[in-house]
């Protein structure tokens, strides 16, 4: 398997971040020391290379409507310049990718994990019939950069030619830099105040370099989501997983919107009943860490669930956890044990997100409606 690094590995490499493989990319795991990095975030800004993920422009007269009803939140009430999450999903109601949706004046911006792009565009392609929509993978013409911290805003607009607006969770606007357009939509991956910069590639080496924010790894970025309870494509969830299961359902569904594929299973499911399992926080104490894959059992000792995430938390001082259970535990206090070798490890299920910032942070875009 070939290897794939993003365009920004050669100035990483310079800047001593040390690499490991993730899903066949070469990417940094971490830049200092993981304490730094996290402490930047949560105190300051960091910045972090997902030049590895998929980027598709969809353009054509029907691009609204056509991608409206292949996915689980409302694109139709989107405006340019805003955007929402949502979820591909089979007529059966499974996941085929989680997505991050951008409205432009001509076009639709998808962000989307990489290792879902061939079955997004293959599935997306078989059902253009006679509408007039293009999809175009314009993930090796841009890169992604994102920033996220307390200052965030701040560093940015330093290097901008005027302030960032307030905007809204995956709200977006379009700026100028060093005679380039980039293109600038805020997301609250890491609970901190947020932005992701999409940009050519030679810009966003440029930008990299003039940011002056702290670099920051997979590893510290795996502790930063995994605090805010958001589960990651192909570790959290995938193509087994209801939407629903993985608790996305208040940021990527809109149960007002009509048809779509799949509709039909998620509406049984919000009308007539919870789903078997769901994705719930676990919190630990002591020095031991489960490992992804560990059985979670009830305190009888039948088996509940599996770990699907883990980390020790240097906010909370103990491990955390993600990991799905049947729905008769998902109960916040219920007492479970995860079994992780030979040890036993008392846990309990915790109220998501494990972090919350002392700021208020704006409401979503998301447009779903839970009522």
């Amino acid at each position: 398997m070939q290897i794939k690094r993003t365009p920004l590995y050669d100035t990483q490499k310079r800047e001593g971040a040390h690499f490991s493989i993730h899903n066949g990319w070469e990417l940094p795991e971490q830049f200092a020391d993981p304490a730094e990095e996290y402490n930047a975030v949560r105190k300051n800004v960091g910045m972090t290379d997902l030049s590895y993920r998929a980027r598709l422009q969809i353009t054509g007269r029907d691009r609204v409507s056509f991608i409206h009803g292949m996915v689980t939140n409302d694109v139709k009430r989107l405006k340019v310049g805003e955007g929402c999450y949502a979820a591909f999903i089979t007529w059966q109601g499974r996941m085929i990718s989680d997505v991050k949706i951008y409205i432009m004046k001509d076009s639709i911006l998808l962000d989307l994990p990489y290792e879902t792009k061939k079955t997004v565009i293959q599935t997306l392609s078989k059902l253009i019939v006679m509408d007039d929509v293009v999809i175009k993978d314009a993930s090796g013409e841009t890169s992604l950069i994102a920033v996220h911290g307390p200052l965030a805003r701040k560093m940015l607009n330093k290097l901008l030619p005027e302030e960032l607006p307030d905007l809204k969770e995956y709200h977006h606007t379009k700026y100028n830099f060093s005679g380039r357009e980039i293109i600038i939509a805020r997301t609250l991956y890491t609970r901190e105040d947020g932005y992701e910069i999409f940009a050519s590639t030679d810009t966003a080496i440029k930008l990299w370099r003039e940011m002056g924010a702290k670099p920051v790894g997979l590893s510290t970025l795996n502790i930063l989501r995994i605090e805010n309870g958001v589960p990651l494509w192909g570790v959290d969830m995938d193509e087994s997983n209801i939407p629903t299961e993985a608790g996305i359902e208040e940021r990527a569904i809109s149960y007002s919107k009509g048809c779509y594929i799949g509709q039909e299973i998620i509406q049984r499911i919000k009308t007539y009943g919870d789903v078997a399992r769901r994705l719930v926080g676990l919190t630990m104490e002591g020095d031991l860490m489960p490992n992804s894959g560990d059985k979670i059992c009830s305190m009888e000792g039948g088996e509940v669930g599996r770990v699907t995430s883990a980390v020790r938390s240097p906010l909370l001082g103990v491990p955390i956890a993600l990991g799905y259970v049947r729905r008769e535990y998902k109960q916040v206090d219920t007492k479970l044990v995860i079994r992780c070798g030979d040890m036993h490890l008392p846990a309990v299920v915790t109220k998501l997100p494990f972090y919350k910032p002392n700021y208020t942070i704006p409401p979503s875009s998301s447009l779903s409606s839970l009522s």
